[in-house]
């Protein structure tokens, strides 16, 4: 009770020592400060990430206390969240000169080099700091931790995290940061071990229950990502993220309307969603209930008409619908807002087939190709389209442009025998048709998509029977 009293009192002094500081910035006058007043001023600006503040509280500090050393560190450290490490290793190697055995000093120089990184130099000077302050071990890891952390040095940050787990296995904060950094490392079956370990003492934190349903989800296991998810809602039905995060799993199992339900539940919190309007358009589309889908993609362009999704799931809606006039218009407009999706260009191309504007269609397939050359299936739709158009020839370029990026594909080698087999040339034909029934027999079918007169050749058809017999 005295304690939560002092932490209280101590708050109270803080802020009225900060109001007479922004007082005196206001009215452009100068007031004095002590060292622990200037310390508070700027580790206040600091907590509340208000860096350029906390910038002119440190200059103005070394200003009245130009010999402090706790100034002059709280200087470093405030030129090290600007990004600014050059500097502050200047001042911390003056710093360290005046006093070898102050820990902060060694700490602050690890979080600048690191920075700057230099792993090496900032492992030996955090070891350095904990080596002159072993009372403070604990928190100084985790500091050193999340300055790892900060800069996606994870697994630097798992070496002194293993030393604060044999030093305290039951510390929280230690088990949250070790499946977290194990997370980013990708070795989910460790990070779910920690965050397992984490609830066993804390069983009631919705955040690590969150966290686990996304690393189940990441891992494969939908049912228990799912439980998670419900965990972390049971403990706080206002995790917003942890409704759509449901929703997207559920989706994904083509459990439509329980999907439905989730992303309406992250919508009484998250009002204006355009993204999970979308999806919910989505979901009633997969249940062929095209009203539905049309009403709720047009909610989402009411939310954020610059949502590119909305626009191109209309188009795709109208297209499947066979109403490609009307699908060109939504499909236009997502490209209008982002060139670069190369699903857009593929569906608009589809449209402009079904509308018969060929060569524009192969001007979009080209720009879908340009954004994703290993996309095998866009290069089948546009040798289909050339085909159709009794290019073969061209069809041919294509299929050795399709081949240089995704090479011995069989779909792509049965697709160049039909090819040789339409222009006659039956010797390279063969030749093509034989290395694609070594590498996959069972899609020879695909042969037959392009050449579909074959299917009455009687040599063709008894050399790739005999093939399989050859295989066995």
């Amino acid at each position: 009770m005295n304690d939560d009293r002092d932490s209280t009192f101590e708050k109270e002094e803080i802020l009225k020592t900060v109001r007479r500081y922004e007082k005196m910035k206001k009215n452009k006058t100068m007031y004095f400060f002590d060292v622990y007043e200037f310390e508070n001023i700027i580790d206040y600006y600091i907590e509340t990430n208000e860096s350029t503040h906390a910038y002119e509280a440190v200059f103005l500090a070394s200003q009245q206390h130009p010999s402090s050393i706790p100034i002059q560190l709280k200087k470093a450290q405030v030129l090290v969240d600007k990004g600014e490490a050059l500097q502050s290793i200047q001042i911390l190697e003056r710093l360290e000169a005046l006093d070898s055995t102050n820990y902060e000093i060694f700490a602050m120089k690890g979080s600048a080099l690191s920075l700057m990184g230099d792993i090496d130099g900032a492992r030996k000077n955090f070891d350095q700091a904990l080596a002159l302050d072993p009372e403070n071990k604990e928190d100084l890891l985790m500091d050193i931790v999340l300055s790892f952390e900060y800069l996606g040095h994870y697994r630097e940050a798992l070496k002194y995290l293993k030393s604060a787990y044999q030093s305290s296995p039951a510390n929280t904060a230690v088990l949250y940061e070790m499946g977290f950094c194990y997370n980013k490392l990708n070795k989910l079956d460790k990070s779910i071990q920690f965050y397992i370990q984490y609830l066993d003492i804390e069983p009631y934190s919705d955040n690590v229950w969150y966290n686990l349903g996304i690393i189940y989800n990441k891992n494969g296991d939908f049912a228990k990502s799912i439980e998670a998810y419900d965990f972390a809602l049971a403990i706080n039905d206002q995790n917003a993220f942890a409704h759509f995060n449901k929703g997207n799993i559920l989706a994904n199992l083509e459990r439509y309307k329980e999907a439905i339900d989730s992303y309406i539940e992250y919508m009484k919190i998250e009002e204006e969603s355009s993204e999970a309007l979308t999806y919910i358009a989505e979901c009633y589309e997969s249940l062929n209930d095209t009203i539905n889908a049309i009403k709720y993609f047009r909610k989402a362009l009411e939310v954020d008409s610059d949502f590119p999704e909305p626009w191109y799931g209309l188009g795709k809606l109208f297209l499947k619908e066979n109403l490609a006039e009307d699908s060109l218009y939504y499909l236009r407009k997502a490209i209008e807002l982002d060139k670069d999706d190369p699903d857009y260009w593929i569906a608009l191309a589809m449209a402009l087939e079904a509308t018969r504007d060929l060569g524009k269609a192969e001007e979009a397939f080209k720009e879908a190709l340009t954004l994703d050359p290993y996309d095998y299936y866009t290069w089948i739709e546009y040798g289909d389209l050339l085909i159709k158009s009794g290019r073969v020839l061209d069809t041919l370029s294509i299929l050795e442009k399709a081949s240089s990026n995704l090479p011995e594909h069989a779909g792509l080698m049965f697709r160049t025998s039909a090819c040789h087999f339409l222009l006659s040339n039956d010797k390279e034909a063969y030749s093509c048709l034989t290395r694609a029934l070594e590498i996959n027999y069972h899609k020879h079918v695909e042969l037959f998509s392009w050449y579909p007169s074959g299917e009455k050749d009687r040599k063709l058809k008894r050399f790739i029977h005999e093939f399989k017999n050859k295989k066995i």
